[in-house]
């Protein structure tokens, strides 16, 4: 290897971890989050975020099932579910704009999503 390789490769990580940390801290700040609860394909109801201390739980009954979703600060996820294998409270916490939960036998859907515009397309499309 010589000194003009060792440089390049140098520069490269850099670069990368220079995109890596400008991608992460960009998604940080989304204060215009919500959470979307969708039932068979419709948003059947939306939820706020509270302070960090702060939770509060949703109850969603319908002739699917029951499904009981905790939001807790910042994070929200299914603390319990009526379905048979349990696989939407397995899934745990979410937090950013663009993540989901899902039961499929109760047909719920838990997505967060965001009234800012510009939060459409996530780090690696842009």
């Amino acid at each position: 290897m010589t000194k003009g390789d060792k440089i390049l490769i140098s520069a490269i990580v850099i670069l990368s971890l220079l995109a890596y940390v400008i991608i992460y801290f960009s998604g940080s700040e989304d204060r215009d989050k919500y959470i979307s609860v969708q039932f068979n394909g419709s948003e059947f109801k939306r939820l706020t975020f509270t302070s960090k201390n702060d939770s509060y739980k949703y109850k969603l009954d319908t002739d699917e099932g029951l499904n009981i979703i905790e939001v807790d600060g910042d994070k929200v996820h299914m603390t319990e579910a009526d379905c048979p294998d349990k696989l939407c409270i397995k899934q745990g916490y979410i937090s950013k704009v663009g993540e989901v939960l899902v039961c499929v036998p109760n047909k719920v859907v838990v997505e967060i999503k965001s009234d800012n515009s510009e939060k459409e397309l996530d780090g690696i499309n842009y």
